[in-house]
C-alpha cells in the first residue's frame, strides 16, 4: 500500500551509504523527491541477515550524524550557550532526547564529520570524540579505525594512551629541569678540579620507549615501565 508521497526525508535514507561518505549523504532538503515506504523496502528484498543487521546501523549512524550536524549549525546561530540552551528548551523534540545525548551527538558530528568511521561502533566513537578524550583522540581514532574493537577496547585504549602521555609529559619536565640546571653557575664549586657530566638528550630514547610499549596491554606496559623506574632508582 502506498503512502503519501511526502517530501521530507533526505536522499541519504535511500542509499546504502557508509557514514564515513557525508558527501552524499549532508544535502539540503529537496521538496521535489519522492520516498514511499514501498520504494525503500524495494532496497531491502534481497539482502541478507547480515546486511539487513549492517543497514540498519547504517541508517542508525547517518541519522545520529545529521541530527548532529543540524545541532550544530544551531549553535552557530547562537550568541552563547545559555542561548542555545534556551532554544533547545524550547523545541519539544530536542528536549526528548535529553542534553547529554545532544551533546553526544554534537561531539561526533564535530569530529567525525569528515573521517572514517569503518570499524568504529557509534558508542565507540562518542568514546573517542568526547572532549574530554580531545587530547589523545586522533591516536585513539587511528588505532581503532577498520578493526571492529569493542568499547571496552577503544576506553582501554584511550586510557593507555592518556597514562602513556602523561609519563611522557614528566620526562619532558625533567628534561628542562635538567637544562636549567645545566644553565646555573654554582659559584661556590667553580674550583672544582672534576668537570660535571651532563646527561646526554634522550628524547628519541624515549620515543623508542613509547613505540615499544603502545604494542602491549595497557597492564604489561605499566609493569614494565615501573620494573624500568625501580631498576633505574636503585
Amino acid at each position: 500500500m502506498k503512502m503519501n508521497n511526502k517530501k521530507t526525508k533526505p536522499s541519504g535514507f535511500r542509499n546504502r551509504t557508509p557514514i564515513e561518505k557525508k558527501e552524499n549523504l549532508i544535502k539540503p532538503i529537496d521538496n521535489k523527491l519522492d520516498f514511499s515506504v514501498e520504494a525503500f523496502l524495494s532496497g531491502l528484498t534481497n539482502l541478507s541477515k547480515e546486511e539487513l543487521a549492517n543497514r540498519y546501523v547504517e541508517i542508525n549512524n547517518q541519522s545520529q550524524m545529521m541530527k548532529g550536524l543540524i545541532l550544530l549549525q544551531a549553535r552557530e546561530r547562537m550568541p552563547s550557550n545559555i542561548e542555545f540552551g534556551n532554544w533547545v528548551k524550547s523545541v519539544s523534540a530536542l528536549c526528548a532526547d535529553g542534553h547529554q545525548t545532544l551533546n553526544r551527538y554534537m561531539h561526533f558530528a564535530n569530529y567525525f564529520k569528515d573521517k572514517d568511521s569503518t570499524g568504529i561502533s557509534l558508542t565507540a566513537c562518542y568514546e573517542i570524540s568526547s572532549p574530554t578524550n580531545g587530547i589523545v583522540a586522533d591516536k585513539v581514532y587511528k588505532y581503532a579505525l577498520n578493526k571492529n574493537l569493542s568499547v571496552a577496547e577503544v576506553k582501554a585504549r584511550i586510557q593507555t594512551e592518556k597514562e602513556l602521555l602523561s609519563i611522557s609529559n614528566n620526562d619532558s619536565n625533567e628534561e628542562n629541569q635538567a637544562e636549567t640546571e645545566k644553565t646555573t653557575v654554582d659559584f661556590d664549586n667553580t674550583n672544582s678540579s672534576k668537570e660535571e657530566v651532563m646527561p646526554d638528550d634522550i628524547s628519541e630514547l624515549v620515543q623508542q620507549v613509547l613505540d615499544n610499549v603502545t604494542q602491549w596491554s595497557r597492564h604489561t606496559a605499566i609493569r614494565v615501565l615501573e620494573s624500568c623506574l625501580k631498576e633505574l632508582n636503585k
